[in-house]
């Protein structure tokens, strides 16, 4: 399994995010460095758990239009691939005091979509 971690608290644009990502998962040199390429590569692992923490600051420093687009990236990944999973944190664990915020979506369920962008 691979496993990808973003912390919407250290990524300040699109650049750094993908090639975090990049890094992350050894994604190859021709990696496009969009959200198509992402979903691209990301179908290609076919097993990985996505943890994105700190969303709110996440959507702060990409804009909504590119946090949102990432999201999306992520949910059709899991809709495809029940192998695959998503969690997300909408605030860091010590400013929301526990872990009930968190949003925990394992892809092999089948309301994977039900809980769509505008929870986050």
């Amino acid at each position: 399994m691979d496993i990808l971690v973003i912390d919407g608290e250290k990524v300040s644009d699109m650049k750094q995010l993908h090639e975090h990502i990049a890094a992350q998962l050894h994604f190859p040199r021709h990696y496009g460095k969009n959200l198509d390429a992402l979903y691209d590569c990301l179908t290609d692992l076919r097993n990985v758990a996505i943890t994105v923490r700190n969303y709110g600051a996440l959507k702060e420093h990409l804009g909504n239009a590119n946090a949102e687009g990432l999201m999306d990236v992520f949910l059709d990944l899991c809709a495809t691939c029940p192998a695959c999973s998503l969690t997300v944190s909408p605030t860091p664990p010590s400013e929301s005091g526990t872990f009930n915020e968190i949003f925990d979506e394992t892809c092999e369920e089948e309301d994977t979509l039900a809980h769509g962008k505008e929870d986050w």
